[in-house]
C-alpha cells in the first residue's frame, strides 16, 4: 500500500522508479547486439521481464538503496545469459550494468564498510533490558534487536499508517514511550503547528512527528548514526571513498516520553552513545 501511495508523476509510473528499472533493463537490451538469435532473445526478454518492469515502475522506490529491489532482475539476467552460454553478451551486460549503476555502487559499498560503526545495533541491545513501545520512521535494527513493541510511522510494517500520512491524534493514541525519526534536525528549531497533511511525503511525516513531540513535551536527544569517527581502512583510502560524509553528519531524533517509567535510564543510555540533549547546551556544542 505504502509503495503505491500518492499521485504518480509520469502518467501510470514514477519517473524515479522508471530510471531504476532502466538501469537493469537497458544493459539487457544492449546485450541483444551480441547474440545470434536476436528475435528469440528479445521475445524471451519480453516474456521474462515485462511484468517485473511494469510492477517496479508503478511502485515508489524511495528506499531502493543500492538498487536492491531490482536485484532479482539483475541476477536473473546474468543466470539466463550464463545458462544460454552467451559469454560475450553476459560480459557486455555486466559491464554496462556496472557503468549505469556506478552512482549508487560507490555509496552502497561505502555504507557497507561503515556499517560496522553503526550505533543502532548497540543501542537496541541495551534496550532489551526494558519493556517499551516505540514509533520509528525506519523499522530496522532498532526494532528487531530491542524486542520492543514497534510501529512504523511510514507504514511499511504498520498497515494503518500506509493509506494516509500519520497525524498527531494517531501518535497520541499510540502512547509511545520512544519516538525515533530520521528527520531534518532544523525542524526542532521552531514550533511546528499541528495539522493534518494531505500530501504523503517524508518531510510532512517528520513535521507531524516533531509537532507531536513538541506538544507532548517529549525529551529530545540527538543520537549519531555511527558510533565512532570514520575508520580509515586501507581499502577505503585505496578506493578514494574515505567515508560517507553524510552518514557521519547524520544525527537521528530520539524523543523520550515524559511518562515512560524508565525515561531517565533511557536518557542516560542515549547520552552514553554520543547523544546530545536538545536544545543543546554550550558545553555540548563545544
Amino acid at each position: 500500500l505504502v509503495k503505491v501511495a500518492g499521485e504518480r508523476d509520469l502518467i501510470l509510473v514514477w519517473s524515479q522508479s522508471l530510471v531504476a528499472v532502466g538501469a537493469t533493463l537497458i544493459p539487457a537490451l544492449i546485450a541483444v547486439a551480441f547474440v545470434k538469435n536476436r528475435r528469440i532473445y528479445l521475445k524471451q526478454l519480453l516474456i521474462l521481464f515485462i511484468l517485473p518492469c511494469m510492477f517496479y515502475a508503478s511502485m515508489k522506490l524511495e528506499q531502493n538503496i543500492g538498487n536492491r529491489f531490482l536485484a532479482p532482475m539483475f541476477f536473473g539476467s546474468m543466470l539466463w545469459l550464463a545458462y544460454s552460454e552467451k559469454v560475450k553478451a553476459l560480459a557486455v551486460f555486466v559491464t554496462s550494468s556496472v557503468a549505469l549503476t556506478m552512482s549508487t555502487l560507490i555509496p552502497t559499498v561505502s555504507d557497507f564498510l561503515d556499517s560496522k560503526d553503526g550505533n543502532t545495533y548497540y543501542i537496541a541491545n541495551e534496550l532489551k533490558k526494558w519493556e517499551g513501545k516505540m514509533l520509528v520512521t525506519e523499522a530496522g535494527k532498532l526494532a528487531y534487536y530491542s524486542n520492543w513493541f514497534t510501529e512504523d510511522s511510514w507504514g511499511l510494517n504498520t498497515p494503518r499508517y500506509a493509506h494516509t500520512l500519520i497525524n498527531s491524534n494517531e501518535i497520541a493514541q499510540g502512547n509511545y514511550d520512544l519516538i525515533v525519526g530520521h528527520c531534518t534536525i532544523a525542524l526542532l528549531n521552531t514550533k511546528v503547528p499541528e495539522r493534518t497533511y494531505l500530501n504523503r511525503s517524508w518531510d510532512n511525516q517528520c513535521q507531524a512527528l516533531v509537532s507531536y513531540i513538541q506538544a507532548a513535551n517529549y525529551r529530545v536527544v540527538l543520537v549519531p548514526f555511527l558510533k565512532v569517527q570514520p575508520s580509515q581502512t586501507s581499502l577505503r583510502r585505496l578506493l578514494g571513498m574515505r567515508s560517507n560524509n553524510r552518514s557521519y553528519r547524520r544525527y537521528d531524533i530520539y524523543a523520550i516520553s515524559p511518562t515512560y517509567k524508565n525515561s531517565l535510564a533511557l536518557f542516560n543510555l542515549l547520552r552514553r552513545h554520543g547523544g546530545i540533549t536538545y536544545p543543546p547546551s554550550s558545553k555540548s556544542l563545544g
